[in-house]
């Protein structure tokens, strides 16, 4: 990969990605003496799991399971990472969410470094170069982190909850692979929240500093499809078209976001994770009071209005509508207060002071396409509690 000094727009993104049903079982060709797959205790027990250990023929494989449900604490690292090292992979294949995705590459990256701490992984570009033990294959279970198009990984803060980001272009997978067949399954909330946070990686990544006409189409492919998907999954489920159009849309939304940076939504959702709060419901309520507040932007405006023309409606008006209206299409609440745990009413107020202070101390805001006070983001949460 070529190191770049100068900011070049480029784009960046998995060697190899294969689509479509049954994309799995492809991996029956990779060259590997020792696989180590790293999936969800629920995916495991799925009919795909003994095919693919199948399919993979001679190699040795063995299974892990990560101890973390919701995104990984640090201390949920080492000790899966030692189990994979005593094992010695020359592969590892992450199966499932975002949170185990991102959780398989933090043990690659102890697996390949064993003694890097948290503190110097939370320097942007700071891990020394994988792959000289195992290459990594990502194949995701829902459509929405972009885990598998992604340069970071994520883990929590267990003291204070925020997200931190480790971030690498070397995290990039060797292979990507998205599948429906491993999606059909998901249960609707998911669907939406996972839909949600894709269309907030393509909008954000649209208006953001950094966005630059290499990667910008992606972003109106991606909410034009994810919003059409969703359309269609909130009824069928288990329609593979729609499935396999998520996964596409949240794929080319996980390359915006990764080249292009997000803004104040997700700056903002960063810090609801210690209160309960999933974060692709986060981003997706927060994103279209987001999107009025930047819209005194004029660039910002037309830049809106220009991606809601390519996602087939009529202005930026119509697209924060369309999104609006999502979570109570699929049954959820769209005041994020319902979902919180920990916050009284009479806390309320400072919560709000504190999580805009937060968020514009986040790494993002040096990103957004016009300047957010911290009691600009602390309005933008009220509004929507």
């Amino acid at each position: 990969m070529l190191r770049l000094t100068l900011p070049f727009p480029r784009m960046l993104g998995s060697e190899d990605v294969i689509c479509g049903a049954g994309a799995l079982m492809t991996l029956a060709g990779l060259r590997a003496t020792r696989i180590a797959i790293v999936a969800s205790e629920r995916m495991q027990q799925t009919p795909s799991m003994p095919r693919l250990v199948k399919a993979l023929g001679k190699s040795s494989v063995k299974l892990f399971s990560p101890s973390w449900v919701d995104e990984p604490t640090w201390s949920d690292i080492p000790p899966l990472a030692q189990r994979i090292t005593e094992f010695c992979p020359d592969w590892m294949i992450a199966i499932g969410g975002g949170s185990v995705l991102d959780g398989a590459k933090l043990c690659w990256a102890l697996y390949e470094h064993p003694n890097l701490s948290p503190d110097r992984l939370a320097l942007p570009f700071s891990l020394p170069p994988l792959r000289k033990r195992a290459k990594f294959v990502a194949v995701p279970t829902t459509s929405g982190t972009g885990s598998e198009a992604s340069s970071s990984a994520v883990f929590s803060d267990v003291e204070t909850g925020v997200k931190v980001a480790v971030v690498s272009h070397d995290f990039l997978p060797d292979i990507a692979i998205l599948d429906p067949e491993l999606s059909v399954d998901l249960p609707l909330p998911i669907t939406l929240t996972s839909g949600l946070d894709a269309i907030s990686h393509a909008i954000e990544g649209y208006v953001s500093t950094q966005a630059n006409a290499l990667v910008r189409p992606l972003a109106g492919i991606a909410v034009e499809h994810m919003l059409k998907a969703l359309d269609v999954l909130v009824d069928r489920p288990a329609d593979l078209d729609a499935r396999t159009e998520a996964l596409v849309a949240a794929y080319y939304a996980g390359i915006v976001q990764n080249m292009c940076v997000v803004g104040p939504a997700h700056a903002i959702a960063h810090n609801l994770g210690a209160v309960g709060i999933p974060h692709g419901l986060a981003t997706g309520i927060l994103l279209p009071r987001v999107m009025q507040f930047l819209q005194s932007n004029d660039d910002v405006k037309s830049a809106y209005d220009a991606l809601a023309r390519t996602a087939g409606l009529k202005n930026a008006e119509g697209l924060v509508e369309k999104i609006t209206e999502l979570p109570t299409t699929y049954g959820l609440s769209p005041k994020l207060g319902d979902v919180a745990s920990g916050i009284s009413q009479k806390d309320a107020p400072e919560y709000f002071e504190k999580v805009g202070s937060a968020a514009i101390e986040d790494r993002l805001a040096r990103f957004f396409p016009t300047p957010v006070m911290a009691r600009d983001a602390g309005a933008i949460l009220e509004s929507v509690w």
